[in-house]
């Protein structure tokens, strides 16, 4: 599946792929940095393709919204710690549920 976005976007989603499930592709296809050089954008826009299943897809859907389970679960129920490893995994990959 290809997608229209911003270079940031692409390494930051090919990272985070890369650590939760190394099996999905993530390739560059075409990016033009000259459109921000000339001050027309403010990122790089590019086309990325994203090579994954449906059952992969869910997988990490799956995960993700655990790490929000686990990050706002908290006894007292009050917002969760800020430098809780469940609060930060929730923060680094929880934009990877409306993407994918």
């Amino acid at each position: 599946m290809q997608y229209k976005t911003d270079m940031e976007t692409y390494l930051r989603l090919k990272q985070c792929l890369s650590e939760l499930y190394p099996e999905v592709e993530v390739a560059l296809l075409q990016s033009d940095p000259v459109l921000k050089q000339l001050g027309f954008v403010e990122n790089v826009p590019c086309i990325i393709e994203l090579n994954i299943t449906e059952e992969q897809r869910n997988v990490i859907r799956d995960k993700v919204i655990q790490f929000e389970i686990d990050a706002f679960n908290t006894i007292d129920g009050e917002d969760p710690s800020e430098n809780s490893e469940d609060y930060k995994n929730y923060c680094r990959y929880g934009w990877l549920f409306d993407f994918l």
